[in-house]
């Protein structure tokens, strides 16, 4: 037999601080991934599903658990990599937003164009609500 556990609001030991369970799962990651710098897998996750490699610097996370729509948001990262000979800054973001996944894009500025890479993990995590 299953047991149902129903809380509308959480609070510490003392009693003086208490936060509704709504808010929580609201406010909380529904996805996210570390990407390994090589980008051929996924490090560690949470609602990831697979992770299909596209390319350099191209990959698709898909989830386990669909989002509810196509406008959650994404929180990517950059890095400095060795400014001091020169380099530019790695940047990641996500490129595709669907229910079931994202694609996400490593990148750098150079002098005339975006240059793909993948020497540095991409990060990414997804706030919004599952279907």
């Amino acid at each position: 037999m299953a047991s149902i556990l129903r809380v509308d609001t959480l609070t510490d030991a003392s009693s003086n601080n208490s936060v509704a369970t709504s808010f929580v799962a609201s406010g909380s990651d529904k996805f996210w991934a570390n990407v390994v710098a090589d980008g051929t897998s996924v490090s560690d996750s949470f609602n990831q599903g697979s992770f299909t490699d596209s390319g350099t610097g191209i990959g698709v996370c898909n989830f386990t658990s669909n989002m509810g729509n196509v406008n959650y948001v994404n929180k990517m990262g950059s890095t400095l990599y060795d400014y001091s000979a020169g380099n530019s800054v790695r940047l990641s973001q996500v490129t595709v937003q669907a229910t079931g996944s994202c694609n996400i894009d490593a990148f750098y500025e150079s002098a005339s164009s975006e240059v793909a890479y993948e020497d540095r993990p991409k990060l990414v995590a997804i706030a919004g609500d599952l279907a």
